[in-house]
């Protein structure tokens, strides 16, 4: 099953943290990772921490839209 996933990112972080959504309204993840949004270090750990939150491997987490951008839209395929 694909399930697609809308996060924002806050690279360059003190602390990691992985905030699930509130309510149906915005429906948006917020993700601090400590990477900066160099060499796509920040991504990378991105999709790390949505395939451990899904529980999908690393392959299984795609980003959709939003490469250079602080809002995603990501494909998590779940088993």
């Amino acid at each position: 099953m694909k399930l697609n996933v809308y996060i924002k990112v806050f690279a360059g972080a003190k602390k990691e943290k992985f905030v699930p959504p509130v309510g149906e309204a915005d429906g948006l993840f917020e993700i601090y990772v400590r990477e900066p949004a160099l060499k796509n270090l920040a991504n990378f750990r991105v999709r790390e921490l949505v395939a451990k939150h899904f529980d999908a491997t690393l392959a299984d987490v795609q980003i959709l839209t939003g490469h250079r951008s602080t809002k995603k839209k990501l494909c998590v395929n779940i088993k």
